[in-house]
């Protein structure tokens, strides 16, 4: 449901996922487009250089500290740092971003 999802996002300010292996995940790049803050493993696939929270070899133990951790941020910081989420992803992960790169693999790596 679309309003639920809007009023999700409304009270979020970050996503935890502490991925063990994916491509790039498609729920996170959403979520970013939304401006939520991701706290993700580097397995998560999201590009290194991308604002984010990372969640180096990951724990519970690890996960609950960086959970404080953030729940303790200043509201100022967090704000400019969902910002940094969304210009990112706006740049990085769009459609035209994914068919130029589409393109240029089947052209110059498959030479289809």
């Amino acid at each position: 449901d679309r309003d639920e999802f809007k009023k999700l996002l409304e009270t979020c300010g970050a996503v935890t996922y502490p991925s063990a292996g994916e491509g790039t995940s498609g729920a996170i790049v959403q979520l970013m487009h939304a401006g939520i803050i991701p706290i993700i493993s580097p397995e998560t696939g999201i590009k290194e250089n991308a604002p984010q929270i990372l969640i180096e070899n990951p724990s519970v133990e690890k996960i609950i500290e960086i959970a404080k951790n953030f729940s303790n941020e200043e509201a100022g910081k967090l704000a400019t740092l969902s910002k940094e989420v969304w210009q990112y992803v706006r740049a990085t992960y769009t459609r035209e971003k994914f068919s130029k790169t589409y393109a240029d693999f089947i052209d110059n790596v498959l030479k289809i």
